[in-house]
């Protein structure tokens, strides 16, 4: 309205996320409304900062040009979360855990995540006393896992609250041996699970359950830190599972990758550069 020039930073791109959720009505006049006043902002941006390669065609057929765009990964701090061991980690001591493999899922349990596939893998996998599912947070599809643990007695799921009071976060991320990261398929390119980042920064591996083209699954797929597997694939990811629970080798050396990339490609001090370039950048541009 000023005219001044200005950019945009997307964590997500709404209203779109939120049809795909299901949780507006795409054809009602406030999200027409709403998606319009999106669009023409986005078009009128001197720049727009996506925190994922795969939200880049998302914006192009909004019309946003793709010279405007620059893709900045989140990230996590590196000196606040770190690798603990087993055997000095607070909380796998409290939990029982020191002769566990454990499968953690931390963080929101929400809308945008796909836990079927996990839970039935646990069921299939409910005879391996030395696996160990763990969910830890709050969100609206916690009450769901619950009911499916106790319809199916998967006494080896444990459904955690929030921890951050009792356990620093460097704690909590190290408990795991392997982590687990979901993305629906109609939230591609519609966000990005940032989680992930901090995941790295714990120097653990990750199983990401999601389109391959999403940008954890690239970051996978280039450093070799993880393993991609599509929804709805319950044998490739109950494999996926068994073949890092068998090979330690193969779990540290992931976890090593991660850690490496938290401190490097993927730290805090290579995205400030980052924006720092995009903004000045934006500035010469608007000014040309």
């Amino acid at each position: 309205i000023r005219k001044q020039s200005y950019s945009m930073v997307l964590m997500d791109i709404q209203p779109e996320m939120s049809i795909a959720l299901g949780l507006v009505n795409e054809n009602s006049l406030i999200v027409k409304i709403t998606r319009k006043l999106s669009k023409l902002a986005l078009q009128n941006a001197s720049g727009v900062v996506v925190i994922g390669r795969c939200m880049l065609e998302k914006l192009e057929n909004l019309g946003v040009q793709k010279e405007k765009i620059t893709v900045i990964s989140n990230w996590a701090d590196e000196q606040l979360v770190f690798p603990i061991s087993v055997n000095e980690n607070k909380l796998r001591q409290d939990m029982g855990w020191q002769k566990k493999f454990v499968v953690l899922y931390a963080g929101n349990i929400g809308l945008p995540q796909y836990f079927e596939d996990l839970l039935s893998v646990a069921e299939k996998l409910s005879g391996n006393k030395n696996i160990q599912f763990v969910f830890i947070g709050e969100g609206r599809q916690k009450i769901k896992i619950k009911e499916i643990i106790n319809n199916k007695n998967l006494s080896n799921v444990q459904l955690l609250p929030f921890l951050h009071l009792q356990y620093s976060l460097a704690e909590i991320m190290s408990s795991a041996d392997l982590h687990f990261v979901s993305l629906k398929e109609k939230c591609t390119g519609l966000a990005v699970p940032s989680k992930a980042y901090t995941i790295f920064a714990s120097g653990r591996p990750l199983i990401f359950q999601g389109n391959k083209k999403c940008e954890i699954a690239l970051i996978l797929e280039e450093h070799n830190n993880g393993i991609t597997v599509p929804i709805g694939d319950v044998n490739s990811l109950q494999s996926a599972i068994e073949k890092l629970f068998e090979n330690k080798n193969l779990r540290e050396s992931m976890g090593n990758k991660s850690r490496w990339l938290a401190t490097n490609l993927l730290s805090q001090k290579v995205a400030i550069k980052k924006y720092v370039d995009f903004l000045i950048g934006s500035r010469i541009s608007e000014s040309g």
